[in-house]
């Protein structure tokens, strides 16, 4: 009686191991998802590796998922050096999805050097949809500084007006 009830066990084991693993298109781009996630965390994994490209190509996958997924993309393009191709993606996850504040923050940063007008632009977008965000008040205040220093204007230190 015992060996019966093992060997139905196990053939009811199998049969949910087989009922798991024929997932639906939408569970499987859900694991996708997951995993795009889980890569930006995980500090060894490339991005032509990553998960991210199966949620980004999938017909499936909705507007904000596929710009989040891009985002996360971009982050591990910058984590592996490919600046050009994360600023592109970057963009592209701004284009799908324009009130993510992530995104622009990071486009802020990209053009804060080279075309502080553009960085000014993407710091004011994420104050407007994130007043309290301390890196771009950051930001903005740096940008406002460099404009100050490139417009001749002086700047006043702590100590300039202590005295």
């Amino acid at each position: 009686m015992t060996k019966i009830m093992a060997t139905t066990s196990l053939m009811l084991l199998s049969f949910f191991s087989v009922f798991e693993a024929s997932a639906t298109p939408l569970s499987t781009l859900n694991r996708y998802i997951d995993h795009c996630y889980k890569d930006t965390l995980a500090k060894s994994v490339l991005p032509s590796d990553s998960a991210c490209l199966k949620v980004i190509k999938n017909k499936r996958t909705t507007r904000k998922n596929k710009a989040i997924a891009l985002h996360n993309l971009a982050v591990l393009q910058v984590r592996s050096g490919e600046l050009n191709k994360a600023k592109h993606s970057f963009e592209r996850a701004v284009a799908l999805n324009g009130k993510q504040a992530a995104s622009l923050l990071a486009l802020a940063q990209f053009h804060f050097s080279r075309e502080p007008e553009m960085a000014q632009q993407y710091v004011t977008r994420v104050l407007v949809l994130e007043p309290q965000d301390k890196l771009a008040i950051e930001l903005q205040n740096k940008l406002r500084m460099q404009q100050q220093l490139l417009s001749g204007t002086t700047v006043k230190s702590a100590v300039q007006v202590a005295e």
